[in-house]
């Protein structure tokens, strides 16, 4: 997320939590949230544990695939059409789809899994 985004005058004028993190915060928690939600999916991916003919693979797949599309239009609807509320029941989503793709993960990687824990506490959280 771009700083100058969470710095821009309709964000600031949201009536926000006292626990909202500064706006230098978001850059860096989402550099790491990617960086674990890629190495996740990879983890999962090379994982031979079970295989795509299976179905179980392919249904985590479809969690993590539908939490990213989720978690890149959140911004788009928050900061860009300025709709907390289209964009508060993307957040659910986004928690569904993550903790859906983590217990997917779990048997086939509990490392994929574990890494995407932290991206479940950040979106809880926020």
């Amino acid at each position: 997320m771009n700083t100058s985004v969470v710095d821009s005058a309709w964000y600031k004028s949201l009536n926000q939590s006292p626990l909202t993190p500064p706006s230098w915060v978001f850059p860096i928690a989402w550099t790491i949230l990617y960086a674990l939600i890629i190495a996740s999916g990879v983890v999962y991916l090379s994982s031979a544990t079970t295989t795509i003919s299976t179905g179980v693979r392919s249904v985590g797949f479809f969690y993590y695939c539908a939490a990213w599309v989720l978690n890149l239009s959140w911004s788009q609807i928050f900061f860009r059409f300025q709709r907390p509320d289209v964009s508060f029941v993307v957040i659910l989503g986004m928690l569904a789809f993550i903790a859906l793709n983590i217990r997917a993960f779990y048997p086939v990687s509990r490392l994929a899994a574990y890494l995407l824990v932290p991206y479940l506490a950040w979106v809880s959280f926020a």
